[in-house]
């Protein structure tokens, strides 16, 4: 009888339970995150407004970076494919044979169909998965490409860059157009500014979004440079919103970065309209430094970080990134611990619960969501062991040895004039834009003076009062810098400290004799021509008109 009375009384407290849950909590079942990775191409540090920047303004970005958790020691490879492919797999372009430049369109070599991608654990979990813009990982075969590597869907182009109206990639003065919808070559909206497609055909899918949670990766063209005819591309429109900006190219530079932002903030706002955003994960982050100067320079400002995209230095490596997402409770702060591009995948793949094989990568949830110290130590974020250039960051040293084009991207590069702007406008911009406005039912109130002091912690401080410029010769000998203490890579300390020298020396020849070997051909393919296949980059390997 009391086993009987025992068992009443527990139906009626779930009864009660049940009642509660659906008139309070509609007992909404708990689903997986949907993931949004925005990534900007060759975009300097310094051209995010969230750093300091008065020249242009990115207020969709900073809205977005403010309300998140700013990852102020985000590091990626120095150039293109490699960043790709590390994050792709979650491993380090050298054990990958992925190290040595990018994917040139006349190579026939790819990301080897040996590992499995972000975009394939992700389908397998259930996610529909979109890959939208730059692909850069090979393209000779089919089996190489994006619908064949885990993606539901692609829209965009095969190679590092493309015109950002009419879509033709030069390489290395052969011309060929570039663009496909899934598997297909398309001319759809042809001559619609690149930036502006790939935000209508992200905003697209998250409004058709079905049941399935969403993975969609949109790698932007922007503010990479277009071909060698026209560098710099934006329409006039936008570029005549700059015209206090003096110098010609910042000047496009800033309409092709006031574009992208303004296409987050359309995002952000379609995730919110969707009704997705609560339950949405954003990444942003650049895929390497901006690029000053030399061949298919952007006019992109790392400043004050040393160097710039293709070399060893923090301007190509720690790079603008953060996390947006309202499942995360502690946010509107910076995180400063060790991330480098192969933690994404194990990252993500946590927060949504997903289990992956073997990866060089940390997974990072746990420690960016709960502020813990980073399970990171240890950073490679150069190492090409044809160029004969690496470095590697252990603790709070960086190693540096060796260098690129003979030095000449070694300086202060990208130095700006400083534009007067009024603090309250800055945050007002930011707080009054797309994203901004989108976020404000998410997180706790964003103040003016909050945006204001993040900004002022998200500046990178050299130190130069404290900190003498000393010489530094990489191709004569390795030069160590205590990074902490001295982010612009000014002191070099070898002498004062050899036995850390000798270490990471140590360190680094167990990196070389580890390395896979590259992937690379070095050879042209004369079977890439695009004028054998209609003037259109194709996978020339296995072609067909069929």
């Amino acid at each position: 009888m009391l086993k009987m009375k025992r068992n009443i009384l527990a139906y009626f407290l779930l009864l009660i339970i049940f009642v509660h849950c659906e008139k309070i909590l509609k007992c909404k079942k708990v689903e997986k995150p949907n993931i949004v990775i925005i990534m900007a191409d060759d975009m300097g540090s310094f051209d995010a407004s969230y750093r300091g920047s008065n020249e242009f303004l990115t207020p969709n970005i900073d809205a977005l970076a403010y309300n998140g958790i700013i990852l102020d020691r985000f590091y990626t490879p120095p150039v293109c494919t490699p960043s790709r492919a590390s994050v792709m797999t979650g491993k380090y372009p050298h054990t990958i044979g992925m190290q040595n430049f990018v994917v040139r369109a006349v190579e026939a070599y790819a990301l080897g169909n040996d590992q499995t991608l972000m975009s394939d654990y992700f389908k397998q979990a259930g996610y529909s998965t979109h890959l939208i813009g730059k692909w850069h990982l090979g393209f000779y075969e089919k089996k190489f490409t994006p619908t064949y590597r885990g993606f539901d869907t692609f829209f965009g182009y095969y190679n590092g860059f493309i015109d950002y109206f009419n879509r033709t990639h030069y390489s290395f003065n052969t011309p060929g157009y570039d663009f496909r919808r899934n598997k297909e070559v398309t001319y759809e909206n042809f001559g619609e500014y690149a930036t502006t497609l790939f935000t209508n055909e992200a905003v697209k899918l998250i409004k058709n979004k079905n049941d399935e949670p969403l993975f969609m990766m949109v790698n932007h063209l922007a503010p990479h440079t277009a071909n060698n005819y026209e560098l710099m591309q934006a329409p006039q429109e936008e570029i005549d919103k700059f015209k206090h900006i003096e110098d010609p190219n910042r000047r496009i530079l800033a309409a092709m970065i006031s574009k992208l932002d303004d296409g987050i903030g359309q995002i952000v706002e379609a995730l919110e309209d969707a009704n997705i955003l609560d339950n949405t994960i954003i990444l942003f982050y650049s895929d390497n430094g901006g690029k000053f100067t030399g061949r298919f320079n952007n006019y992109g400002s790392n400043f004050p970080l040393r160097g710039q995209k293709n070399s060893p230095w923090e301007g190509a490596v720690r790079n603008l990134a953060f996390i947006f997402s309202p499942l995360i409770g502690n946010s509107q702060r910076i995180y400063d611990g060790y991330m480098y591009t192969a933690d994404v995948l194990p990252t993500l793949a946590s927060a949504a619960g997903i289990k992956i094989g073997d990866v060089e990568g940390y997974d990072m949830w746990n420690a960016i969501i709960n502020k813990k110290i980073s399970p990171r130590s240890e950073v490679i974020p150069s190492f090409d062991n044809i160029s004969g250039h690496s470095s590697i960051i252990l603790d709070k040293w960086k190693f540096v040895n060796g260098t690129t084009f003979d030095g000449i991207y070694d300086g202060y590069l990208g130095i700006i004039p400083e534009y007067n702007l009024d603090p309250n406008e800055y945050a007002n911009r930011v707080s009054s834009s797309i994203a901004g406005k989108a976020l404000e039912n998410y997180g706790k109130t964003l103040s003016n003076g909050k945006i204001l002091n993040l900004r002022r912690n998200a500046m990178i401080d050299c130190n130069e009062k404290q900190i003498p410029l000393t010489l530094c010769e990489p191709l004569k000998s390795p030069c160590l810098f205590d990074i902490h203490r001295d982010p612009c890579e000014r002191e070099n300390l070898s002498s004062m400290f050899p036995d850390v020298v000798a270490k990471l020396q140590q360190r680094m020849l167990e990196i070389v004799e580890s390395a896979a070997p590259v992937r690379r051909t070095f050879v042209d393919d004369p079977l890439s021509n695009p004028a054998l296949y209609n003037n259109t980059w194709v996978s020339y390997r296995d072609y067909s008109e069929i």
